[in-house]
């Protein structure tokens, strides 16, 4: 049980037993009106404090849901966010897609049977790619982004972590490697994703499941929920165009979401850090955006 939610229940309770016995105390000396007016005074004290309470004191909840759409390779193992054949991929995504690919075709050498499992390919590449958000572009829950360049030189981002010693929660790479074996993900191998350490705020956790990644600490709980509901099988022809083939496809298209809810703890709501967590979730879904949301052209392509 929370701490600071046991002690609001334990000093509530306390306090109205205390109001309770004292109006025995008062009854019989009920001839006293400076007790009576004390009484009153702090009768009504109390009434205020609870009704603060009441409204100060409230969960928050934050909601943000990013249709995608994940292009697995067939002929050729591959995996990643679905964009036109002579896109780059977004910055982002370079490493987290060339490694996952690399691994799957890798893998494909003696196991092929991932060619009929296409929807938990998407899957567990997503779960793999939300992990990467954190050991690839927010490392430490603080860090800030700093832009470099101008007009004509292009911009350079530098991710610079802020958080000091006993202000987060050390997460080894490796551990995040074991969370995602113990969910069954493909790509839970340090060649399939990028794996470092991890800076969490004091007193997270963090669990991975085969359809879920969650972030848990006293202030509040980042839930990232992948969905995947079915997809297209292409075929690659000789001028370019495609059309959908179930027998022979070189590539599935699949219409996949990622919703991310973030909830506020009722009994930290007014926690003086509270704006830097809000920031965080943030920038955690501005992150997910930029890796994630693809055109709708290429999305029914």
């Amino acid at each position: 049980m929370d701490i600071v939610k046991l002690a609001f229940w334990v000093s509530a309770s306390a306090f109205t037993i205390a109001l309770l016995a004292f109006l025995l105390v008062l009854w019989v000396n009920k001839g006293s009106q400076s007790l009576v007016l004390a009484f009153g005074a702090l009768f009504g004290s109390a009434v205020f404090l609870a009704v603060q309470a009441v409204f100060e004191l409230q969960p928050k909840t934050e909601f943000a849901h990013i249709s995608t759409s994940i292009t697995v390779g067939i002929s050729k193992p591959s995996v990643s966010v679905t964009r036109e054949p002579t896109q780059f991929p977004k910055f982002p995504n370079v490493m987290v897609e060339t490694m996952a690919s690399q691994w799957l075709a890798k893998d494909s050498a003696t196991n092929d049977t991932w060619k009929t499992k296409r929807q938990k390919v998407s899957q567990d590449f997503m779960i793999a790619a939300v992990v990467g958000l954190f050991t690839h572009q927010h490392r430490d829950w603080q860090m800030r982004t700093l832009h470099y360049g101008g007009k004509f030189t292009g911009t350079i981002t530098e991710p610079r972590p802020l958080s000091k010693p006993g202000q987060s929660t050390l997460l080894r790479g490796a551990d995040l490697l074991e969370r995602l074996k113990h969910a069954h993900n493909i790509f839970a191998n340090p060649e399939a994703t990028i794996a470092t350490d991890i800076q969490l705020p004091p007193g997270s956790v963090f669990e991975v499941t085969p359809e879920s990644v969650t972030v848990r600490n006293p202030i509040c709980e980042i839930h990232f929920q992948v969905t995947d509901r079915g997809g297209l099988p292409i075929k690659q022809k000789n001028d370019g165009t495609t059309t959908v083939d179930h027998e022979s496809p070189d590539y599935e298209n699949r219409m996949c979401g990622l919703t991310i809810t973030a909830t506020f703890s009722r009994w930290r709501a007014q926690h003086s850090d509270i704006t830097k967590y809000k920031e965080w979730y943030n920038n955690l879904v501005l992150a997910a955006e930029r890796m994630f949301t693809v055109e709708q052209s290429e999305m029914m392509r």
